[in-house]
């Protein structure tokens, strides 16, 4: 059983993002959407706010 593995998916198209997430559920159950965004803004925000960066 591999490690459950978290991502920050980013990209300002919606469709986009969509069809990212359903790859990803279909061929890599391992990997966790965690946080979604249209740019760049929030990711680093919460990334700042958990100190990782």
């Amino acid at each position: 059983m591999s490690d459950k593995i978290t991502v920050m998916l980013v990209d300002d198209e919606h469709l986009e993002r969509e069809g990212l997430k359903l790859m990803l559920k279909k061929n890599r159950p391992n990997v966790e959407v965690i946080v979604e965004a249209r740019d760049g803004r929030r990711p680093l925000t919460l990334l700042n706010n958990m100190n990782l960066i």
